[in-house]
C-alpha cells in the first residue's frame, strides 16, 4: 500500500480512560496512521497522563506506529523505560534534554526516529539550527501550549509552521513537520499547505459523541484539499 502524503496520528489522551482497549481497537481499525502518545508527568506541562509502562503494554496489543511525544523533566528516563518498536518515533522538547547527544543516540539506537517539539513561546531557532537537527526526523509544531487537550488552534501557528517547513535544512533533509493542537476538518487544509505531513488529532476525532471513521474521512479530504494549496 501506498504511504500517505499526509499522516494522520489520533491522541491517545482522548480516549475514554475506562474504555482504553476498545478506544485504541477502535483507532487501529478505523484507518489511523499512527497513535500518539502524549507522555506527562504533570511537573513539565501542569498535566499528569500515561507512563511508559501503560505505552508498553498498549504496544504489545496494537500494531499501529506509535507517536510519542514526551513532555516530562527527564526524557532519558522514559526512552529506557520503553520498549519501542521499529516504525515508532520519539519527539521531545530540546529544553528538557540534559544531554541532547546521548538522548537521541539511545532512540536511534532503538530503531525508532526522533523529533523535536515546540511550543508556541518558544523562539523557531531553538530547534532550527544544525546541531538539533543532525539526524532528525521530525519536527513538531505545537499549535496549542502543551498540557491539556481541546484547545483551540492558535492562528498565528500557521506562519510559524510555514517557516518550519520552508527552512532549508528542513527541506534539505526531509524532515518531518507535523502539527499538533486544536487540528480539524475546518483548518486541516491550511496547515498542510503551510507544510504540514502530519496531522495530531485529539478531541476532534476521539470525543464520545462523534463518529471516528467518520471524522478520520472528514480530516483526511480537508487534509488532501491542502496539498493542491
Amino acid at each position: 500500500m501506498r504511504e500517505r502524503v499526509v499522516r494522520i496520528a489520533p491522541s491517545v489522551m482522548c480516549v475514554d480512560l475506562m474504555r482504553m482497549g476498545e478506544g485504541l481497537a477502535l483507532v487501529e481499525q478505523g484507518g489511523a496512521d499512527l497513535l500518539h502518545w502524549d507522555v506527562m508527568d504533570g511537573v513539565f506541562v501542569p498535566n499528569l497522563t500515561f507512563g511508559a509502562h501503560f505505552v508498553n503494554a498498549a504496544g504489545e496489543r496494537c500494531r499501529l506506529p506509535f507517536d510519542v511525544h514526551l513532555m516530562v523533566t527527564n526524557p532519558m528516563l522514559q526512552v529506557e523505560q520503553l520498549r519501542l518498536r521499529g516504525g515508532d518515533l520519539v519527539t521531545f522538547h530540546v529544553s528538557a534534554a540534559k544531554d541532547f547527544a546521548a538522548l537521541t543516540s539511545a532512540i536511534a539506537g532503538s530503531g525508532c526516529g526522533w523529533g523535536v517539539a515546540l511550543n508556541p513561546d518558544r523562539p523557531l531557532e531553538e530547534v532550527l539550527n544544525e546541531p538539533v537537527l543532525e539526524g532528525c526526523s521530525l519536527i513538531l509544531v505545537m499549535s496549542v501550549f502543551a498540557g491539556f487537550a481541546g484547545q483551540d488552534f492558535i492562528p498565528e501557528s500557521l506562519e510559524r509552521i510555514r517557516q518550519v517547513a520552508q527552512h532549508p535544512l528542513v527541506r534539505e533533509r526531509g524532515i518531518t513537520v507535523a502539527v499538533d493542537g486544536g487540528i480539524t476538518a475546518e483548518n486541516a487544509a491550511a496547515v498542510v499547505a503551510a507544510g504540514a505531513r502530519l496531522l495530531v488529532s485529539g478531541s476532534y476525532l476521539l470525543h464520545p459523541s462523534v463518529d471516528f471513521p467518520a471524522r478520520l474521512q472528514l480530516l483526511r479530504q480537508a487534509a488532501e484539499k491542502g496539498l493542491s494549496r
